[in-house]
């Protein structure tokens, strides 16, 4: 299994995301393997190991999970359903957690949580370019103003679903001044003092619990400082908050001392997260943001949004379920986000 992470990670491969399902005791596994090659059946054997973490349980010692997983294609670029035991001792803190997402919806689009039959999950994926002057101008504007790219990224985000929850006449959202809590749960990496004759081997990695709360009527770019201070502050040293020993532990921890946090959680599990690294120290000319990943809503009728970059320029991305979600709204929605940010720091592109 290290085998197999540390391969990962010296060939830059994808990234395991851990998304909260809308159902008591399931979660979903997203893999992201479009533009890489990296088998999908030794991927689910690393997040099974992720999630045996969670719930103390080896899934792999179920004879249906064990031949699922062997039924699995060579590569896939989807939402894998996992489904975790319903006994062991961190059972109760796991399901707990899934509890408060199961009704959420930013977006008010229904949710099959009252269903009986489960929704296939029909994943499709729309993208919208910034573009390579943009992106250049956008990196430019954001150091600035002393932001990164990811809290100006979060603080569109947040700009776009309030104004979508208003012009659809949704009503209130979650606590009506904040739109939402945002919640990463995911492996940073940190690197000691001493040079590394292989940049890609990683020092240091741990978990790191870090919540965000945005409000849906502050104005952007103070909603951009606030993710700032909280998701590149303090909680991307791994002395403070991080050295927790367990996932559970950091979902415990979340449950009681965030408990507004109910409308929008990220949790994903990174194997690479260099972004951090890369927007603190890139040079001028060069545009860069590595994979995050935001889950919005549940398992069934998630969308999960996406900053990356490809071909020398940035993307906005999302997945989602064609059950619940159209094509048009999600890309309108992705252009709303890119539009957001870009107005709002000024960068102006004919």
């Amino acid at each position: 299994m290290e085998s197999i992470l540390e391969e990962s990670l010296r060939r830059k491969y994808t990234t395991l995301h851990f998304l909260p399902g809308g159902e008591v005791g399931r979660f979903c596994l997203a893999i992201q393997a479009g533009h890489v090659h990296f088998g999908a059946r030794e991927i689910y054997r690393l997040f099974d190991k992720y999630l045996s973490t969670l719930v103390n349980e080896d899934l792999t010692e179920n004879e249906s999970e064990r031949l699922r997983i062997q039924q699995l294609p060579l590569q896939i670029d989807d939402m894998i359903p996992v489904s975790y035991p319903q006994s062991g001792k961190d059972s109760l803190v796991a399901r707990d957690w899934l509890s408060i997402l199961s009704d959420v919806d930013p977006l008010a689009i229904p949710t099959n949580s009252k269903h009986n039959k489960p929704t296939p999950l029909r994943t499709v994926r729309s993208a919208v370019s910034i573009g390579q002057e943009a992106s250049t101008q956008l990196v430019r504007a954001c150091r600035q103003h002393s932001i990164t790219v990811t809290a100006a990224w979060l603080a569109a985000i947040t700009s776009t679903l309030a104004d979508v929850a208003t012009e659809t006449c949704i009503g209130p959202l979650s606590d009506k001044m904040a739109l939402a809590g945002m919640t990463t749960l995911d492996s940073r990496s940190w690197r000691t003092d001493q040079p590394s004759p292989d940049d890609e081997v990683l020092v240091c990695s741990r978990f790191a619990l870090t919540p965000i709360k945005l409000f849906a009527n502050a104005p952007f770019r103070e909603n951009a400082k606030r993710a700032m201070d909280t998701y590149h502050g303090d909680g991307i040293l791994p002395e403070k908050g991080a050295a927790l020993s367990s996932a559970t532990q950091l979902l415990s921890c979340m449950l009681q001392e965030h408990p507004e946090l109910k409308s929008i959680v990220t949790a994903s599990y990174g194997i690479v997260d260099k972004y951090l690294k890369h927007e603190y120290l890139h040079q001028e000319e060069v545009v860069k943001v590595e994979e995050i990943w935001i889950a919005v809503g549940t398992l069934d009728d998630s969308v999960v949004m996406m900053l990356h970059t490809w071909r020398g320029q940035m993307w906005l991305s999302a997945s989602y379920n064609e059950a619940f979600y159209c094509r048009s709204m999600v890309d309108a929605i992705l252009a709303r986000v890119r539009d957001t940010m870009l107005q709002n720091l000024d960068v102006n592109i004919p």
